[in-house]
């Protein structure tokens, strides 16, 4: 290696003319609004004599004596650094404002990727920042490291440089110092999402951040949220906003994260909760191109885009804006209401606060322990319905944790599949964390489903991972406990089929070339728009080719490794370290308790104890009086947790609301723990206790082939199940009878095709019947002709339930001269997510709606729908086409459609209702030639869901005969009647409208 020495001197004359005869470092003029300080120091001129500096026209940089020639990224010098001289290129500055905002950025060539962007003031713990990630990589091996800083406290001197304490050496170039009055503003401020809260709320913002800086993780108890209101696009919205994340990087610098509420009436671009953080907290663009990856293949994930943000008028930059769990998530990709889930990470995060206050980490089963809670409890719990609906969820997603059953009876497996596959072409490593996994679930199918979130960290190098995390490899075979989650997964062989053919559908090229395309105007946009902020950075996808080429060569040995059944993930014994006799006690992951029942005035509550010292319990407080202290008869000794959970029964009189114990390591104190308002998760799965097998010999039906074929004359006490990959057929003339507990679940398509003189005729015999329930996996073609659907009701067993007497979903069908009456369920006929044809039906007294479509595609003609309990049609998110509709006395909506639906109605009359035509929430409801007569209200368009927009109507040639109101309208909506728009705006309440 060839370096410059201190020069001798027999060599000083040519030195001088060398240094000379070198063209200067150019200093960036001060000629920018804002801008104090703008200097580039390359390592190409040295301070002649003998000194130790890097010189420009106008500063001096040290560590001259260490430039060297063997690699250079501008020129044909750069400075060498390693533990000999640990700082390189450094500088101080002097009288820098508070406020001000330093941009600073360096290349750097590491073969070991070490080296870090040293800056610190004069006063030690003033201020201190060291970064080691390069934002930019380029092939031919260097790096660029940015550090965007403001300011905030008064600085004797800020010291900037180049460090490496290790042996190898580090050779870095092109120092660049921007220092401005304030962050530059470089987006338009008119679109800023603007945050403003009062004086003692942002104090008290500032006592959370300086203590979480202290203890190095932010707490529970620092993330409560202040009240405030943020100015966006022309609105001032009332907010309610907390700090979030759990480690302290979210609280570095001014560039906080955020959760944000939004207030009731109030929606920001369609949610109602999000978060805001800096784009470095996960990598950038890297976690917004593998959103919208996800996104266009229709898995589920949270929206992710980047917003210009100011707090109290301070401007803070791009943000990147996410997109919390609640119902608008789901409804938004065309998914039916369900409860979110995730577990409890409050044991994990408490041990590592612990552990960096005391220096001390224990081995403790914060996961084994840890709760499975719903986003939005307090709603899920409140709703029936909802409620029910995470009973089912939370025992599913335990059985997931503790790998207690198949996974295709706990997820939907091709989105399971796919979402890990999309993870493996991502690197990703970060979000398959138990901690940081969600699922949704889908109340049609009783099943879970990933939510993709929180995929990257902000270490822009990929993760050191397998190509395919599935796959095992000679160090991967064993499995530390509370990793099991995932590589349980993979040794489950009906995951690795389909996740083997996700693999080979996205660990290409073509797909790769296909997802940018469609996503280059987005990343065009904001690679310019984060370059500004961050030196020039654009989104490097060559890892995601890198990923892919990589599973591409792998593929043949994981094909081997399913094939010879090879693929054992074993997972690790657990040893936990014994706390019986220290002075430590774990409060979120010890004592954990749990409602079982209430009946008769008697709580009974199931206690499992993962300390993992003993315990007592020695008594318990009610609702009422949650802190006095009831004493149990006899204590309750339990024992410390050592591989499994072991539960024990308590009951009490009165609504029991928490605990209260004794830790042998602590006998003066008294602990309470707060009781967990539903029972202790479980193995019970009400859905795949009906999937039974078909069998060939029976009363009911017959099998050829792939077809399944009904008797014409079939009584059902029980439900039916037909599972995928069959086609089930109903002949004409056929009767299909629905006693008490009987119906048909059927997972394939159905064809029930009767004629005029010979129908086939289902009914119900009780009005507990399951109903007709038609839930397909892929787009399969279902048709019903000439069948008359009676007294059905709607399916529900052991908590999983249906709204609709027939239901079909995610299918294709058709439906002719069909007749649905008398029954008793929500909805009549219920399609989700289905393409749709239905022509000359009838549909009349029904309990509620008559035809519920929920994103859905169809086409209607000649439907009449006759005493409907509640709406005649109601449409959610769908395209609907629609001609010679008859409705005559529906109880509230002839026709109703939300949630941004269009709907043309061609033709029709409508009679006797209380509501004609409604539109709802970016609705567009077309109405031609239809005829009202005797309704209350004739068309009313409204905006009911804060996360959508108005909506609007256009008539043309539609007749009135003795009705009340022509328009109810609602704020920012539209009617347009032949022409003519109307501009009243009459709707006092819109709850008013509704009758239930």
């Amino acid at each position: 290696m060839q370096k410059m020495k201190y020069i001798l001197i027999t060599l000083v004359i040519i030195s001088i003319f060398s240094v000379i005869g070198c063209q200067k470092t150019n200093v960036i003029q001060p000629n920018t609004d804002g801008l104090l300080l703008a200097v580039i120091e390359d390592a190409e001129n040295i301070k002649w004599f003998f000194t130790d500096k890097f010189v420009t026209e106008s500063f001096e940089f040290s560590g001259a004596s260490n430039q060297s020639n063997v690699h250079s990224f501008s020129g044909e010098y750069s400075c060498e650094v390693n533990k000999n001289n640990e700082f390189g290129l450094g500088i101080s500055l002097d009288n820098i404002p508070i406020g001000s905002y330093a941009e600073i950025s360096v290349w750097r060539y590491s073969a070991e990727g070490f080296g870090a962007l040293h800056v610190s003031s004069s006063q030690v713990g003033d201020l201190y920042f060291l970064e080691t990630k390069p934002l930019i990589i380029q092939d031919d091996g260097w790096e660029k490291i940015v550090l965007n800083i403001c300011i905030e406290q008064e600085v004797d001197r800020l010291k900037i440089a180049c460090y490496n304490p290790n042996d190898s050496s580090v050779y870095f170039d092109d120092l660049s110092i921007k220092i401005y009055e304030s962050r530059p503003v470089y987006y338009n401020v008119k679109t800023a999402l603007s945050i403003h809260v009062n004086d003692s709320s942002f104090k008290e913002l500032l006592q959370f951040r300086e203590k979480s800086l202290a203890q190095k993780v932010i707490t529970p108890d620092l993330k409560k949220y202040v009240k405030g209101f943020i100015q966006y696009k022309g609105e001032k919205i009332p907010v309610k906003l907390r700090f979030k994340g759990d480690w302290t990087d979210h609280l570095q610098g001014d560039k906080w994260s955020f959760r944000i509420k939004v207030g009731a009436g109030y929606a920001i671009n369609g949610l109602k909760s999000f978060s805001i953080q800096s784009p470095k907290t996960r990598g950038f663009l890297k976690e917004w191109f593998l959103h919208k990856v996800f996104e266009n293949i229709g898995l589920l994930t949270t929206s992710y885009d980047f917003i210009p943000v100011m707090l109290n008028g301070k401007n803070l930059g791009m943000y990147a804006l996410e997109e919390h769990f609640d119902k608008q998530l789901i409804e938004s990709r065309e998914r039916r209401e369900g409860p979110i889930l995730k577990m409890d990470e409050e044991g994990f995060w408490e041990s590592n606060l612990l552990g960096f206050t005391n220096k001390v980490w224990h081995k403790i089963p914060y996961y084994e322990a840890a709760a499975l809670l719903p986003f939005k409890k307090k709603r899920t719990l409140k709703s029936e319905g909802l409620r029910t609906q995470f009973l089912l969820a939370k025992d599913l997603v335990y059985q997931y944790k503790t790998n207690a059953a198949p996974i295709q009876d706990l997820f939907e497996l091709d989105a399971l599949a796919a979402y890990h596959a999309l993870l493996d072409l991502g690197g990703v490593d970060h979000g398959q964390a138990w901690h940081n996994q969600r699922w949704y679930y889908n109340p049609i199918t009783s099943k879970l489903v990933p939510i993709a979130y929180d995929l990257y960290t902000d270490d822009v190098r990929p993760p050191v991972r397998p190509a395919i995390l599935g796959m095992v490899t000679n160090d991967a075979e064993v499995i530390p406990q509370n990793r099991f989650i995932n590589e349980s997964v993979f040794n489950q062989q009906a995951f690795q089929i389909r996740y083997l053919h996700f693999l080979k559908e996205f660990a290409t090229e073509q797909f790769l070339n296909t997802q940018i395309e469609l996503l280059q105007a987005e990343l065009d946009s904001l690679n310019q728009c984060l370059g500004k902020e961050f030196s020039d950075y654009k989104l490097d996808l060559k890892p995601f080719y890198a990923n892919a080429k990589n599973i591409e060569v792998e593929l043949p040995n994981y094909a081997q490794q399913i094939a010879a059944d090879q693929l054992d993930f074993v997972k690790s014994s657990a040893a936990y370290d014994e706390l019986t006799h220290s002075s430590v006690y774990y409060s979120e992951t010890g004592l954990k308790a749990y409602k079982k029942a209430y009946n008769g005035g008697v709580s009974t509550i199931e206690c499992i104890n993962f300390h993992t010292g003993e315990l007592t319990i020695i008594g318990y407080g009610i609702k009422q009086n949650k802190h006095h202290l009831i004493p149990l008869i006899a204590p309750i000794k339990m024992k410390g947790f050592a591989v499994s959970e072991e539960k024990i029964t308590l009951t009490g009189n009165g609504k029991l609301y928490n605990l209260f114990f004794t830790v042998p390591a602590f006998p003066d104190s008294i602990f309470t723990k707060k009781i967990v308002p539903w029972p202790y998760p479980g193995l019970d799965n009400p859905r795949r206790e009906l999937e039974k097998p078909l069998v060939k010999n029976t009363k009911l039906y017959s099998i050829k082939g792939p077809h399944v074929t009904l008797n014409k004359n079939v009584h059902l006490t029980d439900v039916l199940f037909i599972p995928v990959g069959y086609e089930l057929i109903i002949h004409p003339g056929s009767t299909i009878k629905l006693s008490a507990n009987g119906g048909l679940l059927s997972y394939s398509p159905v064809t029930a095709i009767g004629t005029k003189s010979s129908p086939i005729k289902i009914q119900g015999m009780s009005s507990s019947n399951n109903g007709i329930q038609v839930l397909t996996k892929d787009r399969t073609n279902s048709k019903f002709e000439y069948v008359t659907f009676s007294k059905l009701s709607s399916f529900s067993y052991k908590g999983w339930t249906l709204t609709g007497g027939l239901t079909v979903y995610k299918g294709n069908v058709a439906f002719n001269q069909c007749t649905f009456k008398n029954n008793t369920c929500e909805d009549a006929v219920n399609l989700v997510n289905c393409s749709f044809t239905m022509t000359n039906t009838l549909i009349e007294n029904t309990f509620s709606d008559g035809f519920d479509a929920d994103f859905c595609v169809g086409t209607i003609d000649e439907m009449t729908i006759n005493k409907a309990g509640n709406d005649g049609l109601d449409f959610s998110g769908s395209v609907i086409k629609m001609s010679n509709i008859h409705i005559f006395s529906p109880r509230d909506k002839a026709i109703s459609g939300g949630e941004k639906s269009t709907i043309t109605v061609n033709r029709g009359e409508i009679t006797k209702a209380k509501l004609g035509i409604v539109a709802k929430d970016l609705s567009v409801i077309t109405v031609s030639e239809v005829g009202f007569s005797y309704c209350e209200n004739v068309f009313a368009c409204f905006q009911k869901k804060e996360e959508y927009g108005p909506a609007k109507i256009v008539a043309n040639q539609c007749r009135k005969v003795k009705c009340g109101s022509i328009y109810l309208l609602g704020k920012g909506c539209s009617i347009m009647e032949d022409g003519v728009t109307s501009s009243n705006l009459n709707i006092e309440s819109i709850d008013s409208l509704y009758s239930q």
